[in-house]
């Protein structure tokens, strides 16, 4: 009777110990791309960084690791590529069901850098951990740094598992608050059967405002005498201002508005032009792009003088370098022609001229 009691408990043991333990289950951190603020590093190798961080994060911390490469596919699909701010991360933190969020960054600071290292629990906009080391900014170092970082969270005692934050069941006396949608106008958060509604906000594309300096070294006239023959004249060098604003559809395409006023002591002119293109963007600094334009164009001899009114097409190729976050340098060679004429006086005259463009750019 006994040996039956003892093989009775023993079968428990062992059935209900697993069941136990695979309910406990090790807290998940993600892990998000390392911030290099100026640090010369491709994105190449930012990400190798970031891999090696999040094993070696998962190795100290006894942890589920969620790199980098999965939070970076999840988050494209809300629209970020990549995900420095906290809004963004606590959005990566649902889609993956993530415990923590590791985030660490990189600052030049003269000859040497401090990597600085953030652990954020679910859905706080608070850390709960950081650390930092300050070391060299060769390669080798900066994984060195990295690994004292790990050790410096992991000083602290080991992670557990944060709850989810659940919602507040609404109730019938509880006033919903409107969520304000990008154009600034309140959304409706209940449906007619008074379910509250799910608001997801998306993340609107960047836009990129410029304003530079031009200089266009003399311009070609063609023009026909009253014998009809086709003649080219040299003119002054032009020089103005050039205001854009882009946006960026889907981080490959570029379209926008430009607005050109050039001119010297003889003339004046004013240019409104629609252009579209694409663009490279070599990590989270550096933009190549290339853009098509349209528009209209008017040619002033003076002030108050007469006018010539036609349209113009123009090619650029562009560089833009964000040396912030939301500020940076821009710089622009475009080719344009203008195809200007006058019925009354049965004038016609084309304009081509090469143009060199720099000026500072923010993201808005």
């Amino acid at each position: 009777m006994n040996s039956i009691r003892w093989c009775c408990f023993w079968v428990c043991f062992v059935i209900c110990v697993p069941v136990l333990q695979a309910g406990e289950r090790a807290p998940s951190v993600a892990v998000h791309l390392l911030e290099g603020r100026g640090v010369d590093l491709t994105e190449e190798e930012l990400v190798v960084l970031t891999d090696y961080l999040g094993v070696r994060f998962g190795e100290a911390a006894s942890c589920q690791i969620l790199p980098w490469a999965e939070v970076h596919k999840k988050i494209q699909t809300k629209g970020y590529y990549v995900c420095m701010d906290r809004h963004c991360q606590i959005e990566a933190e649902r889609l993956l069901n993530a415990d923590y969020t590791l985030a660490t960054t990189v600052l030049p600071m003269g000859k040497v850098c401090i990597v600085a290292g953030s652990l954020y629990p679910r859905e706080s906009p608070a850390t709960s951990r950081t650390a930092m080391h300050r070391g060299n900014c060769d390669r080798e170092a900066l994984v060195a740094s990295l690994e004292q970082v790990v050790d410096g969270l992991m000083k602290q005692g080991p992670l557990v598992v944060v709850p989810s934050v659940q919602p507040e069941e609404p109730t019938a006396k509880t006033v919903q608050p409107s969520v304000e949608t990008h154009a600034g106008l309140p959304d409706d958060t209940e449906s007619d059967s008074g379910e509250p509604r799910e608001v997801v906000m998306m993340a609107r594309p960047p836009m990129y405002f410029g304003f530079y300096a031009i200089y266009s070294p003399a311009p070609i006239m063609w023009w026909a005498d009253y014998g009809g023959r086709r003649q080219a004249d040299k003119l002054l060098d032009q020089f103005g201002p050039r205001f854009t604003l882009d946006m960026e559809v889907e981080d490959i395409w570029l379209m926008g508005l430009q607005v050109d006023g050039l001119g010297n002591r003889d003339y004046w002119m004013l240019e409104v032009i629609g252009r579209a293109g694409g663009q490279l963007i070599f990590g989270d600094s550096l933009q190549l792009y290339g853009l098509l334009g349209a528009g209209i164009s008017a040619w002033f001899r003076t002030p108050w003088g007469e006018s010539y009114e036609g349209v113009v097409m123009s090619g650029t190729l562009g560089a833009r370098y964000m040396f912030m976050p939301t500020f940076g340098a821009q710089f622009e060679l475009s080719g344009t022609a203008g195809f200007y004429g006058d019925e009354e006086f049965d004038e016609d005259f084309d304009l081509f001229r090469l143009e060199l463009a720099f000026g500072l750019v923010m993201v808005l």
